[in-house]
């Protein structure tokens, strides 16, 4: 029965020197970029990206229910 693929991450030596537990096996090499994280954000950050959200526009939004006082108390309806 065929085992989950396991992942290793790791720089070059660090992974030789685990070379015996990879014998009789298949390896799939990837080279990553050295790129370094990104730093994450500060609370400006966060309340830049809201306030720039916030200023997007909207389409405008047709009330569900008219409840103007017109319509409310209109004479149009029969109070019998």
């Amino acid at each position: 029965m065929p085992t989950a693929p396991e992942t290793i991450e790791g720089t070059w030596d660090e992974i030789v020197s685990q070379a015996d537990k990879f014998d009789g096996h298949r390896l799939r090499v990837t080279i990553l970029p050295a790129e370094e994280p990104s730093p994450a954000p500060t609370p400006q950050d966060r309340l830049a990206a809201f306030d720039a959200w916030t200023s997007l526009p909207r389409p405008p939004v047709k009330p569900l229910l008219d409840d103007s006082r017109a319509v409310i108390y209109s004479d149009d309806e029969d109070r019998g």
